[in-house]
């Protein structure tokens, strides 16, 4: 056999597998379209189709640094191509390596100006650097060439969303279902959208028809789940808001253990509960009162938390043991994630655990301030984790609330941690200001700060909730359409007796909440 036959022996090898990878990535199967890709390149090493098939299957996958690879070698191997730059650019923005993806898609776009793929990219590029107006106009540049594909439509859509045009969003996700009626993706977007605006009935009805429609896709179990919390319909919400462990790629997902997850049986005096923190900080703080509940089980509890919570979750004494996620988890018997506590609980609104404070916050060492002259002592606290899906919605800037620094008979005290604690230091009030930042270490060295005030105010984020889990005092101002947990139409919390919530009338305007919690606040330094 000659050099010429095998040669060619090869290449109809290589073809045929990559046709098969086209079957399966077609038919949804990506591990297989992946493997066969892989088998044409392994008789074709410069067939640049197949590496750039791989790297779209792998990025289907959540293979992100293997998709990368394939890409890179595509574009190696053809470079200045439209396509495999688009393509490149994409998973680089996944990698948040904005930088080198903004390179690629501006290449991609002077190869080819009317790429739709490098734009759409762009858009999604400039979405997650928070460039809405950006983004925007990028799909509405690949929309003008491609007018009837809804997926662009979609991103469009969301664009609007995030730069806080409901309406406008609404008003294309709606034309867009009634071409796809049936359309879960579409469903559960216009359904989102409607939520920021406080129209919970009616994204309630989208979500509940979207899991009609597919009923195994956990995403809207979850997102139903959320509405249905959110309406104080309890018994429902928890079920579906456990589907959050079945999200491909989410942290709940990779979570893999060989000991049955607890379901509230008893543990008996022997067995080893082992409950773990998800999300965020303040849902940890929110959700560890279970672990009283816990107790009357019997058994043993190891907690693992985030290394700021360590020293406050210490403080339970009916805790056997807390750990870190840099820690050896201990073995145990039962596993459980803490915000599933309240669903194995059968938890509803007048039956959540709030036997308050839960923290036993007198061992820890206290943090010295200054003398305020019998003012009234107030923390604030502006802004939550920027890296939280929903932050541009429930945070503050520091101008919103410069009008409560006018009140005379108020100590303020930043209690602001993290890379937007110093965004103070330039108002002009600031002189006028305690700045504890610096030392606030960890949660317990908050809560002890908590505790010598007389109130703190805070936007949805950990400090309220710790400030709510020990019983100082807290307001919070809220978005229009706030977190699950605070419910709607009300501004008392079940969850903490001394929160009060100021409300949002309209999506990211704060001037109404910041009005009333500055006439409450004056009404309770003249009040004495």
């Amino acid at each position: 056999m000659n050099n010429e036959h095998l040669k060619d022996k090869k290449s109809i090898n290589a073809v045929k597998w990559y046709n098969k990878g086209i079957t399966y990535e077609q038919s949804g199967k990506l591990v297989r379209a992946a493997e066969s890709y892989r088998q044409a390149i392994k008789y074709n090493l410069d067939f640049v189709e197949a590496y750039t098939n791989l790297g779209n299957a792998l990025d289907g996958l959540g293979k992100i640094d293997a998709a990368l690879e394939a890409h890179n070698t595509a574009n190696r191997l053809r470079p200045n191509n439209a396509l495999i730059l688009a393509n490149l650019g994409k998973i680089l923005t996944s990698l948040e390596r904005y930088s080198q993806a903004e390179v690629a898609l501006n290449n991609a776009i002077k190869l080819e100006p009317d790429s739709i793929l490098a734009l759409v990219n762009i858009g999604n590029l400039a979405l997650q650097q928070k460039n809405t107006d950006s983004a925007i106009r990028s799909f509405e540049k690949a929309l003008s060439i491609f007018p009837e594909n809804i997926g662009i439509s979609v991103n469009l859509a969301l664009a609007m969303k995030q730069a806080g045009r409901f309406k406008d969003a609404k008003v294309l996700l709606t034309e867009l279902l009634q071409r796809q009626p049936n359309d879960t993706h579409l469903l559960s977007n216009l359904a989102s959208v409607l939520q920021l605006q406080g129209e919970y009935n009616q994204a309630l009805e989208l979500l509940q028809k979207a899991v009609m429609l597919a009923p195994a896709n956990a995403e809207l179990h979850w997102n139903l789940g959320l509405v249905l919390l959110t309406i104080g319909d309890f018994k429902q919400g928890w079920q579906e808001y456990e589907w959050r462990s079945s999200i491909q790629n989410s942290d709940l997902s990779k979570r893999k253990f060989k000991s049955p997850k607890w379901d509230g049986q008893p543990l008996g005096n022997s067995k080893v509960l082992f409950l773990y923190s998800e999300q965020g900080c303040g849902d940890a703080i929110q959700f560890i009162r279970y672990v009283s509940l816990i107790e009357k089980n019997g058994g043993r509890i190891i907690v693992q938390c985030q290394p700021a919570l360590k020293r406050l979750f210490q403080s339970i004494k009916i805790i056997d043991l807390v750990i870190t996620d840099k820690d050896k988890i201990p073995a145990f018997d039962f596993h459980v994630p803490i915000m599933s506590l309240p669903g194995i609980f059968d938890t509803s609104i007048d039956t959540i655990p709030t036997d308050i404070p839960y923290f036993d916050i007198d061992q820890f060492s206290g943090i010295a301030t200054p003398d305020t002259e019998k003012k009234l002592k107030v923390g604030i606290v502006w802004a939550g984790n920027p890296a939280q899906q929903v932050d541009c919605w429930r945070s503050m800037k520091v101008e919103d609330i410069e009008p409560l620094f006018t009140i005379e008979g108020v100590q303020f005290y930043n209690l602001q941690v993290g890379e937007r604690a110093n965004e103070i230091k330039s108002n002009p009030f600031y002189k006028n200001i305690i700045d504890l930042s610096d030392q606030l270490i960890d949660y317990a060295a908050t809560a002890k700060v908590i505790a010598e005030l007389d109130l703190v105010i805070s936007v949805c984020t950990s400090v309220a909730h710790l400030a709510g889990a020990i019983g100082t005092p807290v307001w919070i101002p809220l978005a229009k359409a706030a977190d699950f947990r605070w419910l709607t139409d009300t501004n008392r919390s079940p969850w903490y007796p001394t929160v009060h919530l100021f409300r949002q009338s309209e999506m990211g305007n704060w001037s109404d909440p910041v009005v009333e919690i500055r006439e409450k606040l004056q009404a309770r330094v003249d009040s004495g």
